[in-house]
């Protein structure tokens, strides 16, 4: 095993340069390892130069905690103590140890690692490795850009998606040996690019003199499909366009990270502020969407007419206001569901959600036949489009009490289960017909689902798990599709 080894972590967003600044350093003399990714038509002819093991182990770290890497939503809060994050760790120990044990100077690249990087410094750190950063930045609409024409994300997305792999990247490797460069400064003068490095990073690279020849034609400047001007001004008016500048205007890394600390500031409010909601809708969404893929509700769309003009955020509240009409409003179309309902309705909101959302599902499953439930209930579109600009125009009186947000929910729906309750009173005798004709047959399915109920609740539980695991996989990128598509209102 080599002494005094020395790992460097190539971070950066998707589509930014960083490929060919690994490829640059690897001809310099900076290991990669065996295993890379091979080159993809019409994506990376040039080759992504990322080892697969490692793109691997990141992309199974991402599905076990229910994400992906397109998801702009934060990663669990306690991700980091989490299974998933073990197991990770043990793939990266071993993945250093096989790969690496005898290089001095050795390199990884994969945008995904921007998300983990407090994973591999844990683990260089065991080993004794000595660890250095070079963050790779390009200007974000050329970023953005290129991601929407190779993946088809929204610009609003792919924006959000450059902010996270940022900041959570520098946040992770504050205090480190670090070093930020541009994708156009290795594309304008990749030996000026690569002296800076070395010198910011303490570093030495053997092959960097005789490598240039073959550095030249590896990179051709003609393969850059999108490249967009530094206009001062249009990068000023977003966080990432402020970030690009910062890195543009500074001529050495300590004078960018002292710029970023100030952007930092303004991250934590969107972080701490709105990505939060961001999350919720989106988990609504994928709640929503997994009901529908399993039949246990119909799809539900907007108005004709009406869905190209609603914006995107609107068009998300409808999304959600219609997932929780189908769950609450289908438990009122028999007694006994109601009385199911008045029976909790001095539960705390989270546990109402999650037991109306069993309802629905075991209600649905065992009364479909008896009801004869099919297809969306259209009548109550127009209703959820008004419900959705109410909650619109509150929004931000929510967002702003915080931790009473919680009780105001509950409160809500209390008042909403005692109106339906009332409900109930006024329309019983129209229900009695339909009631007595049905009891036998309710009563039936509650005598066998409570004689069923301890020795299938396991069962139940554990299919749900396997249920869930594989919808997640199936529909992730459905999803992910539809709510681009939502957020860019086409």
């Amino acid at each position: 095993m080599a002494d005094n080894r020395t790992a460097i972590l190539i971070l950066g967003m998707h589509r930014s340069g960083t490929s060919a600044l690994t490829r640059v350093l690897n001809l310099c003399g900076v290991d990669l390892g065996e295993h890379l990714m091979p080159p993809a038509q019409g994506n990376n002819e040039t080759g992504f130069w990322e080892h697969l093991d490692a793109v691997d182990l990141h992309e199974r770290a991402l599905l076990e905690l229910g994400r992906s890497w397109s998801d702009p939503r934060n990663l669990p809060a306690d991700w980091q103590a989490s299974p998933a994050a073990a197991a990770a760790e043990r793939r990266i120990a071993k993945l250093v140890r096989t790969e690496f044990a005898d290089s001095p100077l050795w390199a990884v690249k994969d945008p995904r690692m921007c998300r983990f990087v407090p994973l591999w410094a844990k683990v260089l750190a065991a080993a004794g490795i000595d660890l250095k950063v070079v963050f790779v930045l390009r200007h974000p609409d050329e970023v953005i850009a290129s991601v929407e024409r190779r993946d088809g994300i929204s610009p609003h997305e792919s924006g959000l998606l450059l902010l996270n792999h940022f900041f959570e990247a520098a946040l992770a490797t504050v205090g480190r040996a670090r070093c930020a460069v541009t994708y156009q400064s290795l594309m304008d003068d990749w030996s000026g690019c690569v002296d800076r490095i070395a010198r910011e990073l303490a570093i030495e690279l053997p092959l960097r003199e005789s490598a240039a020849e073959e550095i030249e034609r590896f990179l051709d400047r003609g393969a850059r499909n999108h490249h967009v001007a530094d206009d001062a001004a249009a990068l000023c008016e977003s966080l990432n366009g402020r970030i690009y500048r910062a890195a543009l205007d500074s001529t050495t890394s300590a004078q960018f990270w002292d710029k970023v600390v100030d952007l930092g500031d303004t991250w934590a409010l969107y972080r701490n502020d709105v990505l939060p909601y961001v999350d919720e809708l989106l988990d609504l969404m994928a709640i929503r969407g997994a009901l529908e893929s399993h039949g246990r509700l119909p799809a539900i769309t907007p108005p004709s007419g009406q869905g190209h003009n609603v914006p995107p955020l609107a068009r998300l509240q409808f999304r959600m206001i219609a997932g929780l009409q189908d769950g609450m409003g289908r438990l009122g179309q028999a007694s006994a569901d109601l009385g199911a309902m008045v029976r909790i309705g001095s539960e705390t909101a989270a546990d109402l959600s999650a037991t109306i959302a069993a309802e629905v599902a075991q209600m649905r499953q065992s009364l479909e036949s008896l009801f004869g439930i099919a297809g969306a209930q259209q009548q109550q579109l127009g209703e959820a489009l008004v419900q959705a600009d109410v909650l619109r125009r509150h929004m931000d009186d929510i967002a702003g009490r915080g931790d009473q947000r919680l009780t105001l929910f509950a409160t809500r729906n209390e008042e909403r289960l005692q109106d339906m309750a009332v409900a109930r009173s006024e329309s019983e005798q129209q229900l009695m017909v339909r009631v007595d004709a049905l009891a036998s047959a309710v009563d039936a399915l509650a005598t066998q689902a409570r004689q069923q109920a301890d020795d299938a609740a396991r069962e139940r539980k554990a299919e749900a798990l396997r249920n869930e695991e594989e919808t997640r996989l199936k529909y992730e990128a459905r999803w992910s599709r539809r709510l681009r598509r939502l957020l860019s209102g086409k």
